[in-house]
């Protein structure tokens, strides 16, 4: 997951948080490693095709926002959840859950974070999957959670690609020197399966 997240916690308590100038952590992407077109056979993410997800992934997130742009990494595992898993608590209602499944970064993620991206607890997973978005970390019944949100716009059968938006939870990061409030980390992905 390319934004660590690491004020996501339950004792978050601050709504924005302040950032100062930081060097440049570009890293580059190899244009095959994950190209911006899908492939010829790639489909748009109707139910049949998303029916085919579960499995083992190679997850690349490339932001174009905010500069400079950042490349993020790791393996992703997608499964079907038992009949009882299918549904979880949210708030005061049920939310559904075609896949849930666990996310494990390239990066040396603080630990907390880790934790909840690599969760295999089916009531609590690092991964859940809603039709064509996914949602990676704290999953948004969580009332300060944070994470990444993938939306799926095209599938095939050695992979999905689509566009993310990270989520801060309640939180907002403030650049010490401008002082505007800096966008939210956002870009594109692809996920390749293993063994393709």
């Amino acid at each position: 997951m390319l934004g660590h997240h690491p004020f996501s916690s339950a004792f978050t308590t601050a709504v924005v948080l302040v950032i100062a100038c930081a060097p440049s952590l570009s890293d580059p992407v190899h244009p095959l490693e994950c190209p911006l077109s899908v492939p010829d056979n790639a489909a748009r993410p109707f139910a049949e095709a998303l029916r085919n997800l579960p499995g083992d992934y190679r997850l690349i997130q490339v932001s174009w926002q905010p500069a400079p742009p950042r490349v993020g990494r790791g393996y992703l595992h997608l499964e079907v959840p038992d009949s009882l898993g299918r549904q979880a608590p949210c708030g005061f209602g049920r939310s559904k859950r075609d896949l849930i499944g666990w996310y494990r970064p390239d990066d040396s993620t603080q630990i907390e974070w880790r934790q909840i991206l690599e969760s295999r607890d089916p009531k609590s997973p690092g991964v859940v999957v809603r039709g064509a978005s996914l949602r990676v970390g704290q999953q948004e019944c969580v009332m300060d959670g944070a994470g990444d949100n993938l939306q799926i716009t095209a599938v095939a059968h050695q992979g999905f690609w689509g566009y993310w938006v990270q989520d801060m939870g309640i939180a907002a990061l403030m650049d010490t020197v401008t002082h505007r409030v800096v966008p939210v980390a956002a870009g594109f992905f692809c996920a390749l399966r293993e063994g393709h």
